[in-house]
């Protein structure tokens, strides 16, 4: 665990050097800090320093854990914030559903080990044991701003939120059959998933 933590401190001080020093001609640098633009990395869950020394407002400090058993630790800070276009500037009054698409635009399958939804609206998050509504502000969700949080990450099945999205648009076509609808596909009346 010492060395892990030693090898980061180590890496955060090599990248601080390389951003200070000149550009190389060849075009390295640009490969070198792509990396660091998106927010959500694998890390041992330890908030970045790095975002501390280049912004000095504090931010929420996000661990994610995926069922396939990785973790992604990010920080929301107005710096990420301006990055992903979010109308609010303070972390605080994003919506869960902004928070989703910033996961969804950041998103790494091989940091992540699983494949990336087809769109926001099949990630599920989950915090304290509660299921996080997408219109809540995160100010309403019991997020600390001085420790991180852990927030369970899980993703619908891609059918089953296309079933979701037609009964709350009032499509639902009922349990046997499309009603005398006509191009309405028919939809079961109940479904059963296990987690």
């Amino acid at each position: 665990m010492e060395s892990a933590m030693r090898f980061e401190e180590e890496a955060r001080k090599s990248l601080h050097l390389a951003s200070t020093s000149n550009p190389p001609v060849d075009g390295t640098q640009e490969s070198t800090f792509a990396s660091e633009d998106n927010a959500i990395t694998s890390s041992l869950g330890l908030p970045d320093s790095s975002t501390s020394e280049e912004d000095p407002s504090p931010g929420i400090v996000i661990t994610l854990l995926i069922l396939s058993g990785a973790r992604s630790t990010f920080t929301l800070n107005p710096g990420y914030i301006k990055r992903h276009n979010v109308p609010h500037e303070d972390a605080m009054m994003m919506t869960v559903y902004n928070l989703k698409e910033c996961i969804w635009r950041d998103w790494k399958e091989e940091e992540l080990m699983t494949k990336q939804p087809a769109s926001p609206h099949l990630i599920r998050l989950i915090l304290l044991g509660r299921l996080l509504e997408d219109k809540s502000l995160l100010k309403d969700c019991r997020l600390q701003l001085e420790s991180p949080n852990v927030v369970h990450l899980s993703l619908r099945p891609a059918d089953i939120a296309e079933d979701e999205v037609t009964t709350k648009s009032g499509k639902f076509t009922g349990f046997n059959g499309n009603n005398g609808r006509t191009g309405e596909r028919p939809s079961p009346g109940c479904r059963c998933v296990i987690l």
